[in-house]
């Protein structure tokens, strides 16, 4: 009988070592893989952190894309704003010599 007994005990102190040490496994299998998931988004936060910077910067492309007086011209000419600057500017120069000239005549 106390053979019995006693190989009872051991038997369940030997299932109560397996459980925990079954336990600790599957516990250091999901640290791991929350480790991942951990990395992963840190990744992507960095990611997402250096978009903003270059979204927030003043000298960002898409920035002066969208500004109002550029966005339009380009709309409207189809160029790029230095050359519809560029064709202002003579625009203008013209205005002034065609003033120059009537003022002259006058």
């Amino acid at each position: 009988m106390q053979n019995i007994a006693q190989q009872s005990n051991q038997e369940k102190g030997t299932n109560q070592k397996f459980r925990r040490c079954k336990q600790y496994k599957d516990w250091q299998k999901q640290k791991k893989l929350l480790e991942k998931q951990r990395q992963m988004i840190k990744k992507v936060q960095e990611k997402l952190e250096k978009q903003n910077q270059q979204l927030e910067s003043p000298e960002s492309d898409e920035k002066k894309i969208f500004e109002p007086c550029l966005f339009y011209t380009l709309m409207c000419t189809g160029m790029n704003g230095k050359d519809f600057e560029f064709l202002a500017l003579t625009d203008l120069k013209l205005d002034l010599i065609k003033e120059a000239i009537t003022e002259q005549n006058k």
